[in-house]
């Protein structure tokens, strides 16, 4: 009898390091960026590190000086104020934004922004005659980077769990393979900075897996505007930053036009001819061109307008004025300081005319055609909405028998067949990869040659189940375009564009 039991102890022994040994080894990763203990905070003023701040959202420093965006970004995630009431009795608000830093409180510092402000502070210091200035800077970035936090944090949430599975991944892995994680899957991978917050992390979550319509609707419409070729090659630079690095790239100084140009200009296809002609993202060529025409008209003795210091007239004139107060070369760049009629009125007889604005036409087949794609593609919204509760279902019912098997030691029979998973949310094409398709174009290749077609508008929004996106006027199938920034969809003489399926 003790033989046969020693025998059974070996063999689960030799089992469980069989089992240890096949598991998928644990990669080291970097972990988040943390804020530095109390303990480590500098003393002294002459201690902290001096960051020079620009005139937008960041800061030039010497080397060796940490990252301040670096900071800026630790901060944030550990101030979090989760959910908060911004007004008593009311609901609850989930922050996300720089405005609910702003508003909610926080023990010890007032409200959570001001806990940012003053531990950043700690840290650094800007010279005496920047102060305001850099208040103001560090606020912009605190705008921009608070945006930037939630989605950042699901590529690393993923890139941990993959971790734990042994299996090193990167952000544009994500993007590309999309990963189907649960929503157990994340919070096996949960930041400490959400300790104490797993209602709000959760609600986090929810977003990720697509269980968030009214977000759904958000990011929908926000990747339809951006289009699917990409309107820059300056990665996380703005215009400015980008320039000083093709600068130190080059060997040559670039002007603000230049730079702007550089940034435009889509990486050539080394599986072409070569040389081959220069593509740009989206209208910069046309609108380039426009620039260079009505500076040489204003100035006929350059040869070279891209050469030349930014003209803020012939900016405004070739782009026929700057739409939302933003200009159409250099937008966000400079900020100009009269109107177009204020212009108009100072030019004379032999400077170059003001550029008419963009116009589109409406193509009513087309518009028929959008109105019968958006039939469609509640259909299918449908069918997904069928198999992602059959496949929710079952994973609640697995779990529910796991928990009760641990702590009954009942077994509880499951479903024989495992549900399909539902696979990405399904999205409806934009406007203008619609009409890409219906007029048998490519969509997103900015080049002249394949510019959106008479039907098409830039403005478009893809639609949702059950809703229209925010901000949209409603869908108009009668193709009058009193839809204007919406919903509609179309199909093609022949060929029906594809469906496809994004997550958020």
């Amino acid at each position: 009898m003790e033989v046969e039991m020693e025998v059974e102890m070996e063999v689960e022994g030799q089992d469980e390091e069989a089992e240890r040994e096949m598991a998928p080894k644990k990669l080291r990763i970097r972990g988040e960026a943390q804020v530095p203990d109390e303990r480590r905070e500098p003393t002294s003023q002459d201690a902290k590190a001096l960051i020079i701040p620009n005139e937008k959202d960041n800061w030039t420093y010497d080397k060796g000086v940490r990252q301040p965006s670096s900071m800026i970004g630790a901060l944030i995630r550990q101030y979090w104020p989760g959910f908060y009431t911004p007004v008593p009795g009311g609901e609850k608000k989930l922050a996300e934004t720089w405005a609910d830093y702003e508003a909610a409180p926080c023990p010890g510092f007032g409200t959570a922004s001001d806990a940012v402000y003053t531990k950043f502070w700690t840290h650094y210091k800007v010279p005496d005659d920047m102060v305001e200035l850099g208040k103001a800077v560090l606020t912009r970035a605190c705008q921009r980077l608070t945006r930037q936090q939630w989605y950042n944090q699901k590529h690393t949430c993923i890139g941990h769990f993959k971790a734990e599975q042994g299996t090193r991944v990167k952000k544009a892995d994500n993007i590309r393979d999309d990963p189907q994680m649960t929503k157990e899957d994340y919070f096996k991978v949960m930041p400490l900075w959400c300790e104490n917050k797993e209602d709000a992390f959760e609600a986090l979550v929810a977003r990720w897996v697509g269980e968030d319509a009214d977000f759904n609707a958000k990011s929908a419409r926000n990747k339809a505007n951006r289009g699917t070729g990409g309107t820059h090659s300056a990665g996380s630079r703005n215009t400015e930053r980008y320039r000083k690095h093709k600068e130190a790239e080059l060997g040559e100084p670039l002007t603000e036009v230049g730079g702007w140009q550089k940034m435009k200009l889509k990486q050539p296809d080394l599986s072409q001819p070569q040389p081959s002609l220069p593509e740009y993202y989206g209208f910069a060529e046309e609108e380039l061109d426009k620039y260079c025409s009505v500076f040489k008209g204003l100035h006929p003795e350059v040869d070279d307008p891209i050469e030349q210091e930014t003209d803020l007239t012939a900016i405004m004139v070739a782009g026929s004025g700057a739409e939302h107060g933003r200009t159409k070369l250099l937008s966000g760049v400079i900020k100009p300081q009269r109107t177009l009629t204020q212009i108009r009125s100072t030019l004379t007889a032999g400077d170059p005319p003001v550029a008419p604005p963009r116009h589109h036409r409406t193509d009513a087949h087309f518009e028929a055609a959008y109105a019968a794609a958006y039939e469609n593609y509640l259909t299918v919204v449908a069918e997904w909405d069928l198999k992602r509760a059959a496949w929710e279902e079952y994973q609640e019912a697995t779990s529910r028998a796991v928990r009760t098997f641990f702590q009954t030691g009942e077994r509880i029979a499951l479903p024989e067949e495992e549900p399909p998973r539902p696979g990405p949310t399904p999205v409806c094409p934009s406007r203008e990869a619609f009409a890409a398709t219906y007029y048998a174009r490519t969509p997103g290749t900015g080049s002249s040659r394949n510019r959106p077609s008479p039907g098409s508008s830039r403005e478009g929004t893809p639609m949702h189940p059950g809703r229209h996106s925010p901000g949209a006027s409603g869908f108009s199938p009668a193709g009058d375009g009193s839809g204007h920034g919406s919903t509609s969809v179309y199909l093609d003489k022949g060929r029906t564009p594809e469906f496809t399926s994004r997550t958020p």
